[in-house]
């Protein structure tokens, strides 16, 4: 073996050895900084109300009025069987829910916490 084709083969070692280091430091951060919001909007007793939304294909979070702009927090997140639940910290979240019928057409929209934008 020469050495053109020893650091060919070392290169792709390195790079590959990276690449598996950058997906395990990378994939926890989420996960981490969620948890964390929720433990400090817990320690400045903002306050935290669980809402189960229901059965639908999709839920998103579009609009958010915070008690505070660093530590308030909106969560949401599916169970297994499809029944989102929105946790929030301090904060009013608006949240827009849809289903999809057997025709892959998007039914009615629901709306959970409207946020009027109206001056």
């Amino acid at each position: 073996m020469d050495n053109q084709s020893m650091f060919r083969q070392s290169s792709v070692l390195l790079c590959l050895g990276l690449m598996m280091a950058n997906l395990y430091f990378l994939a926890p951060v989420q996960g981490k900084q969620s948890f964390q919001a929720g433990v400090i909007a817990q320690e400045l007793h903002l306050n935290h109300q669980v809402t189960q939304l229901g059965v639908f294909s999709s839920c998103k979070v579009v609009n958010a009025i915070k008690q505070d702009l660093e530590r308030s927090a909106c969560m949401l997140y599916s169970k297994s069987d499809n029944t989102w639940q929105l946790d929030s910290f301090g904060a009013i979240c608006e949240v827009h829910c849809t289903n999809l019928s057997h025709n892959k057409k998007a039914e009615p929209l629901v709306i959970f916490n409207r946020i009027s934008t109206a001056k």
